[in-house]
């Protein structure tokens, strides 16, 4: 049976780093972004019993992949055991050791066998276990990462930050990333059938926000990322009203909502990021001629609508 193991020093705490592997949002911070990997389900943590029910695409083939967690103990260990997926057998050690500095040997251990048998199985060996250096030796470097960012800001009291947007491709990462960090994220969403304990709705085209809920759930800042996808192949008339008025609008209803809750210090607006007119050294957008300039023009009528907030003095 093939086994694997990948290993590094944290320079961080034993404790501090078994910790942030507790906190929600870390199995998304460890994925590669070059893997086609969706959770699905996720319930208990890390603790013994606790399940992760994920999806993985190969090609055109999807498959489903549900784990264990077992053998669990403080600050030493967890095990993730297949139940159900694409390996016969797969169950991965995350092993965590002091090491006399006092930072922390992490270690990674897997015993697993490939999917299919015989030549098949011999022939798919190496190919895993290439991707498994280069995803653990991914991990490691994030966790590393992640950890010294958080470091810098330790003394800093931890927030709770309403995210718009936040299932998005930045809004996804933001979110894991401040819940790894120990602080709390209620996201804004826009289907009445999603607002749970850090969900609370909002309605950027009729200009509603759930102000009680900002106000009940104590929160600090807003970081708003939402609007209509640019991805479509055809900017159209109408698609680009559309794109404009979901940020110019849901722009206004946010910075009003913020004005009316002092509690909330920081409000940070995301939009055409690296592509602002009057900001961006180099814009990559063409445009027919005569047409005029509708991202920056957006993104410069969405930033706009966060000087009421600021008059209120409660600029960041």
């Amino acid at each position: 049976m093939p086994h694997f193991v990948y290993e590094s020093v944290i320079t961080h705490p034993r404790a501090e780093v078994f910790a942030w592997h507790e906190r929600p949002g870390a199995f998304q911070r460890l994925t590669p972004g070059w893997e086609t990997v969706r959770l699905l389900e996720q319930s208990g943590g890390i603790r013994d019993g606790a399940r992760v029910r994920l999806v993985m695409k190969r090609g055109p083939v999807s498959l489903q992949w549900s784990l264990e967690h077992r053998e669990f103990v403080e600050n030493e260990q967890f095990v993730d055991v297949q139940l159900d997926g694409p390996f016969r057998r797969w169950t991965h050690v995350h092993r965590f050791v002091d090491t006399p500095g006092g930072d922390t040997l992490m270690r990674d251990e897997i015993d697993w066998l490939p999917p299919g048998g015989g030549l098949t199985s011999w022939a798919a060996q190496p190919i895993l276990e290439r991707d498994l250096r280069r995803g653990f030796a991914f991990r490691h470097r994030r966790l590393a990462d992640d950890l010294a960012r958080h470091a810098r800001y330790a003394h800093e009291p931890r927030l709770t930050v309403a995210v718009t947007g936040a299932g998005g491709l930045i809004g996804s990462a933001l979110c894991a990333l401040l819940t790894t960090g120990g602080h709390r994220v209620i996201r804004l969403v826009r289907s009445r059938q999603r607002v749970g304990p850090v969900a609370l709705f909002w309605d950027p085209v009729n200009g509603e926000v759930d102000r009680i809920g900002l106000e009940r759930e104590g929160v600090n800042a807003v970081v708003h990322l939402a609007g209509e996808s640019i991805s479509a192949p055809r900017w159209t008339p109408d698609r680009k009203r559309m794109i404009r008025n979901s940020r110019v609008d849901g722009t206004r209803a946010l910075s009003d909502a913020v004005a009316s809750i002092p509690g909330i210090k920081t409000f940070v607006l995301g939009a055409a990021v690296g592509c602002t007119a009057g900001v961006a050294t180099k814009c990559s957008l063409k445009k027919a001629p005569g047409e005029p300039d509708s991202w920056p023009t957006c993104a410069r009528n969405g930033s706009r609508r966060r000087d009421g907030w600021r008059g209120q003095g409660y600029a960041p």
